[in-house]
């Protein structure tokens, strides 16, 4: 179960870094798209440039989509831990308490 959470804490971790790199990325070729535009108002912008940061756009957002499904399994696994414990500990006082009457 431990082992579990680890893996989930890791993935998590490559998906928030993941996605901070992505960030990086939009915001770089966002800059690129204004100083094309700036240096020669009349020349298009490029097709593939803005073809990349919709690309980088739409990863952005399935990083966002994974990152809310790795925090809602998080809570569940942390309750499921949490109800077990609690269950252990309940039956554990039950089997003591049942010594001692004896």
């Amino acid at each position: 179960m431990l082992e579990s959470g680890n893996f989930v804490a890791a993935n998590s971790e490559s998906i928030i870094s993941s996605s901070s790199t992505e960030h990086g990325e939009i915001a770089k070729l966002r800059n690129q798209i204004s100083k094309q535009a700036h240096q020669n108002s009349n020349v298009q912008i490029s097709n593939d440039l803005v073809e990349q940061l919709n690309d980088k756009s739409e990863e952005c957002e399935a990083l966002k989509k994974a990152m809310l499904v790795l925090t809602e399994r998080i809570s569940v696994l942390r309750n499921v831990l949490v109800a077990s414990s609690v269950g252990f500990f309940v039956v554990l006082g039950g089997i003591i308490s049942l010594n001692f009457k004896v």
